[in-house]
């Protein structure tokens, strides 16, 4: 069983300190959104469900361990511990849970194309990404560029405007 907040060793502690705010998904099978205050979590698929709860950590496994409790979100979940791992690594989180309830745990990381497990890797919102220095886009500009990069092929992006609308016209490619 994970450590009690009493009982809570130095790296869970210094885990818990780092996964405080918003994170974005940036790999994985579905967009998602996760907040952490205190102990509780707020995790959305951008495309759907929504849950809260509270969480423990166990960072002396290998992988990490997270149990995350479910108060609120679909009602097969609600009340269910969904068993996770994670890994931190600086402003990046790499997270793959159970389904609720499950009792099963993960031993290793799947692939986050492995469409048995939502595997997903976060950055902390708001921060650039590696090596450009701009901060990360909104949500609705990946969702634009990733809906020209399907019409128009990788790599074309869309045209954006700074606050992250569409421009008004096509993109050469894909005329």
């Amino acid at each position: 069983m994970p450590p009690t907040p009493q009982t809570a060793s130095p790296a869970a502690t210094a885990d818990l300190d780092q996964l405080q705010g918003t994170w974005i998904a940036v790999s994985g099978r579905r967009s998602a959104r996760f907040r952490v205050t205190g102990r509780e979590f707020a995790f959305e698929f951008l495309d759907g469900d929504a849950y809260t709860g509270s969480f423990r950590l166990d960072a002396e496994t290998s992988p990490k361990h997270m149990d995350m409790k479910v108060k609120t979100g679909p009602l097969a979940a609600r009340g269910k511990v969904a068993l996770c791992i994670y890994h931190l690594d600086g402003d990046t989180l790499r997270w793959c849970p159970t389904d609720p309830g499950c009792g099963f745990r993960l031993t290793r990381f799947p692939s986050v194309d492995d469409d048995r497990y939502y595997c997903l890797v976060f950055r902390r919102d708001g921060l650039p990404p590696a090596g450009n220095g701009r901060p990360i886009d909104s949500m609705e500009t990946v969702w634009a560029r990733f809906e020209y990069e399907v019409r128009c092929g990788p790599g074309s992006g869309p045209p954006v405007r700074a606050e992250g609308k569409r421009a008004d016209h096509e993109h050469r490619r894909c005329r």
